[in-house]
């Protein structure tokens, strides 16, 4: 089991567990990806687009959608 950070948020982290190999849009306060979430570490999350790896932190995220649907997992 991953131990997760101190400031991670555990409902946070459990959501995002539950997309990992879905196709998620994922808000941060500078931009907007979109990709398959990959991985999910205790301080950032993987995801893939176009075959290239993006690493995004914990921290930094505003919000993470699926990929057609409008209901968003928010910190």
């Amino acid at each position: 089991m991953i131990q997760m950070n101190s400031s991670t948020n555990p409902n946070l982290y459990i959501t995002l567990q539950q997309m990992i190999g879905r196709m998620v849009v994922v808000h941060t306060a500078g931009k907007s990806q979109r990709g398959v979430l990959r991985a999910l570490l205790p301080d950032y999350m993987v995801i893939e687009d176009a075959q290239m790896p993006i690493f995004i932190r914990l921290n930094e995220l505003v919000g993470v959608v699926l990929e057609g649907e409008s209901k968003t997992s928010c910190r």
